[in-house]
């Protein structure tokens, strides 16, 4: 299963969570597509696979509907999983930052700095690319796009969050998932302990990305 399939079938989850769709509710695919900002196929795929899980089960008219809404708030409030390469993919951030990568690389120059072999490489850069933060240029070149690359950009990241979390608990639609944020409260409370010290820099983004979802998923509003 690729990375952005895994994603959108991870998203339709949190969908059936947050809306506390029930057992049967349809999920229909072009309403999903136009929801999550993707085209029909990949979703379309996504809940292959979350049929596969037992999730999701097909209609005999066609399409999907949901079939285990535990099973779905159990992938949903699943910790993110650690990928591969995490060490390639943190100096690439840190190279980035500090301004010793350009807007413009080639594969070839990437690989001289990473030693990781190509389609290791290969597989980062779409990672990256799903996350939003690299695109491919005509060729074997990449470009940097301007996210994060500096402490401003940082900063105004958490400006941005400090705007959307609270308006996301005062919408009308808002639904507390009390399992989820409860086990994203333990996660915040050990790294106060000292965790922080000791766990990945992708693992601390991943854990604090997925507090700023949970929070927003739970608003029931699509645009957050």
């Amino acid at each position: 299963m690729s990375q952005i399939v895994g994603t959108l079938a991870l998203k339709i989850a949190r969908l059936i969570r947050s809306e506390d769709l029930a057992e049967g509710e349809p999920l229909p695919e072009r309403s999903l597509a136009e929801r999550l900002l993707v085209s029909r196929s990949p979703v379309r795929t996504a809940l292959r696979e979350l049929e596969a899980a037992g999730i999701v089960r097909p209609l005999a008219r066609g399409g999907h509907c949901v079939a285990d809404p535990a099973a779905a708030r159990a992938l949903a409030d699943a910790p993110p999983e650690a990928h591969g390469d995490d060490d390639a993919y943190i100096a690439i951030a840190r190279d980035r930052l500090d301004g010793r990568i350009p807007d413009r690389i080639s594969e070839n120059e990437l690989l001289r700095r990473t030693g990781i072999t190509r389609p290791r490489l290969q597989a980062l850069l779409r990672r990256m690319s799903e996350e939003g933060w690299v695109e491919r240029l005509p060729g074997n070149g990449w470009r940097f796009l301007p996210v994060l690359t500096s402490m401003q950009t940082y900063r105004q990241s958490y400006t941005f969050r400090q705007a959307i979390e609270p308006a996301a608990l005062r919408d009308p639609g808002f639904t507390l998932n009390r399992a989820g944020l409860e086990r994203h409260l333990d996660e915040q409370r050990r790294l106060v302990a000292g965790e922080v010290l000791t766990i990945t820099p992708v693992r601390l983004f991943q854990q604090n990305s997925a507090l700023h979802e949970a929070i927003c998923d739970c608003s029931g509003n699509a645009f957050f």
